[in-house]
């Protein structure tokens, strides 16, 4: 039940053995609008167990197997983040590097962003911003070599008056756009999720600037901060 809190990832589950989506577990949309869950992680492992001494493991199924790999995935995204020197990195930075690392392209209304993948290449970029309503913050990046293509995502965290849960009319809408060099555009705009996500494939000659775009479409309390992240895929 937690996992319906407005600024908790909810972690669904993937069969480790052949990473498909394990649809038993409860899904979204949630009684306010947003996907559920945000993004997977492998379950259906062994542990350690004590029912007796002939059998010393157990299985570990479930959203319960999977949510210890997502804690594990974003404690090591947190450490990678930090290594560079950075004072601090905001957990919304990690909810949103989480996210982008999904293996959905775009918001899947069952799955989320879909599998944490961790990169092992590639560069990494994320950061925050705020952005009022009807305006959009523009965010040049520059890889330092050809990219085959970009995983982007946005997060943000929703409040209510004096710490209640968001109504409704208090739920903002914000949308995500990646463009290429060559002048491809992806976009999210899923109107109930409190992230978005996006996928944009290049050719590997396309060198030069790539740009993420945050548009805030409706803020109905005003100007938000949002958390964004974003890894370019390296050219093969």
């Amino acid at each position: 039940r937690a996992a319906i809190a407005t600024r908790a990832l909810g972690v669904g589950a993937y069969c480790v053995h052949d990473r498909g989506a394990i649809m038993a577990h409860s899904r979204g949309r949630t009684g306010d609008g947003r996907v559920k869950p945000d993004l997977g992680a492998p379950t259906s492992v062994y542990t350690a167990g004590n029912r007796s001494d002939q059998q010393v493991e157990q299985p570990f199924g479930g959203t319960s197997g999977a949510t210890p790999f997502a804690a594990a995935a974003a404690l090591y995204l947190k450490n990678w983040m930090s290594a560079g020197g950075q004072m601090s990195v905001f957990p919304g930075e990690v909810y949103a590097m989480m996210l982008a690392c999904g293996d959905e392209p775009r918001v899947d209304e069952r799955k989320g962003t879909g599998l944490v993948v961790l990169p092992s290449g590639g560069t990494a970029w994320w950061g925050r911003a705020i952005v009022g309503a009807r305006q959009a913050v523009t965010i040049p990046l520059e890889p330092p070599r050809a990219s085959a293509g970009f995983e982007v995502a946005l997060w943000w965290p929703e409040y209510g008056r004096n710490g209640a849960p968001p109504a409704p009319r208090e739920r903002a809408t914000l949308a995500l756009q990646v463009a290429s060099p060559s002048g491809r555009v992806a976009t999210s705009a899923d109107p109930g999720s409190v992230f978005q996500r996006v996928s944009l494939a290049d050719p590997p000659k396309s060198n030069g600037r790539w740009t993420v775009t945050i548009a805030g479409e409706s803020l109905p309390r005003g100007a938000r901060e949002v958390y964004w992240a974003a890894w370019a895929r390296p050219s093969p």
